[in-house]
């Protein structure tokens, strides 16, 4: 028995090496994911879990909050501190507003009001120290500070300041807060200027439901559909429950109109739905460039899977690329199972009694076979138990003397009930009650609980823990008799769906 026990193992850590499933995605081509029940369905199409993706994952690129995000904000505070630390020092101007552009440029994103305050400060210093760093000729026109400056209404002004502006028009700025006369003139006449310019305008109506657009650090209302922007440099992101995507950063000129980039738009989506639905999965264009960018999941090409649902509540899912196929789940399943493990075997009919109970360690192996249909399985198979410390008697074949044995071999059969019904790499849990004898000298009822670890990705293997149960009564001439025999035992194998 333990010879098959090995031969099983080794098949299934073959099976293993052999190369689990690819991960699958399933694309739905709907504005938001489906039901659950519907993405259940499709799951068991694709042969058991999957990563769904709406619209909201086609249409924002993906870029999270990062340890690169984190690093480039603590920049631009530290700019800002050595600046105000040195600024009284001698010609130390263009140096701080170096550091500070340099600081502020790397910036992708401002996810809050916080960020944005930390950026405001440096950029007023920044600015003010780029002003300050040139004679007033020379900043309007020298190649030198060009790197500092911009044009607004044909004046020249530091382009820090513009953007330190554009990122809060509605903020009154008082001279403490600037900590310089020379900048708050120039952020004062800056505003006056702007004042008579027009304003730029973005259209952020298009966007997949359920995703909160985020200007400046500011989330934007879901009914705006166009935002007035002050002229200068803006960021934009979008977030979708928690996750940030989406990102944009915008310099926008005077009067310009501009709009959030999506990768695929509402129309786009709909366009390739119908198509679908009408069986047609030669998708091209938008749509399937950006499954193409998400059709890797932790760096493995996934299995793509194109899904919507119809106008009658039907799923209808097909295989799009990476090697999916449909894995349309059979009701039937037969699976061969293997463990190793220990337990005590407590009983009055070891040779080595007093009339009295006695457990004794024993170390266990099983082999079995469950026929499943749908989630109801059929049981049956043999435990075989050895008690180094103890032996059980029973009579030899004539009945004239007695024997003695420290292996006991259990057959039993039974039912059981899969918690879900056997489905490659979807954790499974069996409950079973059998009925078997374990001899020589008892017979009686037992109970498993099995939960199914899945190993191999879609391979249909998976890493057993077992809890085995049994208690029967010692037949009329065994040591013991009308008493009961217990065995309880612990084991770890593995399943394997044939």
């Amino acid at each position: 028995m333990l010879t098959m026990l090995f031969l099983f193992s080794t098949h299934a850590w073959a099976a293993k090496a052999e190369g689990p499933l690819a991960p699958a995605v399933v694309v739905w081509l709907e504005p938001s994911l489906p039901s659950n029940e519907a993405q259940g369905k499709a799951h068991r199409l694709t042969g058991g879990t999957a990563t769904d993706l709406a619209w909201a994952d086609l249409a924002l690129s993906p870029g999270d909050w990062s340890e690169d995000d984190r690093l480039k904000m603590l920049a631009v505070d530290s700019a800002y501190e050595t600046g105000r630390k040195r600024w009284d020092d001698f010609d130390v101007e263009q140096g701080i507003a170096q550091q500070i552009q340099v600081a502020a440029e790397s910036l992708a994103v401002l996810r809050d009001d916080a960020d944005r305050s930390a950026l405001l400060r440096a950029l007023i210093m920044g600015g003010t120290a780029s002003y300050k760093a040139f004679p007033e000729q020379k900043f309007a026109s020298g190649d030198e500070a060009a790197p500092y400056r911009t044009m607004v209404a044909a004046r020249a002004v530091p382009r820090a300041i513009l953007d330190a502006v554009a990122l809060d028009p509605e903020k009154v700025w008082t001279r403490d807060e600037v900590g310089d006369g020379l900048g708050y003139t120039v952020i004062s006449q800056l505003v006056e200027d702007l004042k008579g310019l027009p304003k730029a305008r973005l259209a952020v109506g298009d966007h997949p439901p359920g995703t909160t657009l985020v200007v400046d650090g500011r989330p934007v209302d879901p009914s705006v559909t166009e935002l007035e922007l002050w002229p200068g440099r803006h960021y934009v992101h979008a977030l979708v429950g928690n996750r940030l995507a989406g990102r944009v950063e915008m310099v926008l000129e005077p009067g310009q109109n501009a709009s959030y980039p999506l990768a695929v738009s509402s129309a786009d989506l709909a366009e390739a739905r119908t198509k679908l639905l009408a069986g047609d999965t030669a998708l091209t264009g938008p749509v399937a460039n950006a499954i193409e960018a998400v059709s890797t999941v932790r760096g493995q090409k996934a299995r793509v899977y194109l899904a919507a649902v119809d106008e009658k509540g039907r799923t209808e899912l097909v295989p799009y690329s990476g090697g999916a196929e449909l894995m349309r789940p059979s009701p039937v399943s037969f699976l061969l199972t293997g463990d190793l493990g220990i337990g005590v075997v407590r009983s009055q009919g070891f040779a080595q009694r007093d009339e009295n109970y006695v457990n004794a360690p024993a170390p266990t192996g099983n082999l079995g076979v469950e026929f499943g249909v749908y989630n109801f399985a059929v049981l049956a198979g043999g435990s075989l138990y050895l008690t180094p410390t103890q032996r059980m008697e029973f009579a030899n074949a004539e009945g004239t003397d007695n024997n003695e044995t420290p292996a006991y071999f259990r057959p039993y059969g039974g039912v059981g009930a899969y918690i879900p019904r056997p489905t490659a790499g979807v954790p499974l849990l069996l409950v079973g009650a059998t009925y078997g004898a374990l001899l020589p000298g008892s017979r009686g009822f037992g109970g498993t609980l099995a939960f199914g670890v899945p190993m191999g990705g879609g391979e249909g293997t998976w890493l057993r823990f077992v809890v085995d149960l049994y208690s029967g009564r010692q037949a009329a001439g065994y040591p013991g008799e009308g008493s009961n025999t217990y065995a309880f035992n612990f084991r770890i194998g593995f399943g394997q769906k044939l």
